[in-house]
């Protein structure tokens, strides 16, 4: 229902001042100072009553505060850090490796503090002589980016896994450790310099695009399940001393136009994808 504005505020306290006179007692007695008051008989109706407001049988906006329901309008700040909705914005750009995980003295490493999730907007930098270690039990999911220039290690047990989902790009450019799981949903580009190793009883499921043109090594007791693509090239070299399951696309190129890659098996190639010498797209 509309509010009065402030001037027929002030003729309604005007009219009740007059109303309210005493005739020969508290009459207004006009001098130089006193603002004189209008003659009034009457009260304009300005206020509107429930018969004369305006009403709509179908509502143009969507009723938030609902008492059963959930409610559509999100928290403010909204964003979604670690699962969590409501609570503080995400905070886009270049996230600092201390945000995420804490400094092991004794072991000169950092260690992710519990589970958590670089979201699409955000970039960690992993520096040369920095190692970020995904204990067991612990979950880190990347659907950002990761620029790894130091070393990067999913640690952990057969009881007690460690899990890094990278669903987003991975920039390999030294060396990722891999001791339990590691799902590759995203682009996962290990560089000239990277070295990828799976060890026993680590597991590589691929399920999207690696791109290798550094060195990676599949070592006895480890497995690769290889449902997506894995390219070789550019002076790449895969090692494979144990189990590698293709049911999707191994690339090894013979040369032109992206360079020689290099596939050396010791171990067992299973399944029904395809093996060819095609450059990565």
């Amino acid at each position: 229902m509309p509010t009065p504005d402030a001037s027929q505020f002030t003729q309604m306290k005007k009219f009740q001042a007059i109303q309210a006179r005493i005739p020969g007692i508290s009459d207004k007695i006009n001098t130089h100072l006193s603002q004189p008051v209008p003659t009034a008989s009457g009260l304009p109706d300005f206020l509107p009553s429930f018969s004369n407001k305006i009403t709509s049988s179908t509502p143009n906006y969507v009723p938030i505060n609902i008492v059963t329901g959930r409610q559509t309008k999100p928290k403010v700040p909204g964003g979604n850090v670690n699962g969590e909705t409501g609570g503080d914005a995400v905070i886009c750009g270049v996230i600092d490796i201390t945000d995420i995980a804490t400094y092991d003295v004794v072991n000169s490493r950092y260690e992710l503090n519990g589970n958590y999730t670089i979201t699409a907007c955000q970039i960690l930098s992993i520096a040369v002589g920095i190692t970020l270690q995904i204990n067991g039990g612990q979950t880190l999911t990347n659907n950002g980016t990761i620029n790894n220039s130091g070393t990067l290690r999913n640690a952990g047990t057969l009881r007690n896994n460690g899990i890094f989902n990278n669903n987003g790009t991975l920039n390999n450019n030294l060396d990722v450790f891999n001791n339990n799981t590691l799902n590759n949903n995203g682009t996962f580009n290990n560089n000239p310099l990277g070295n990828i190793f799976n060890n026993s009883p680590g597991r590589f499921n691929n399920i999207s695009i690696l791109k290798n043109t550094g060195n990676s090594y599949n070592d006895l007791g480890a497995t690769i399940n290889n449902s997506g693509f894995i390219y070789t090239y550019g002076g790449g070299k895969t090692y494979n001393d144990s189990t590698l399951n293709n049911t999707g696309t191994i690339s090894t190129s013979t040369g032109s136009p992206c360079g020689v890659g290099t596939l050396t098996n010791n171990g067992t190639i299973t399944g029904t994808g395809t093996q060819n010498t095609v450059c990565p797209p």
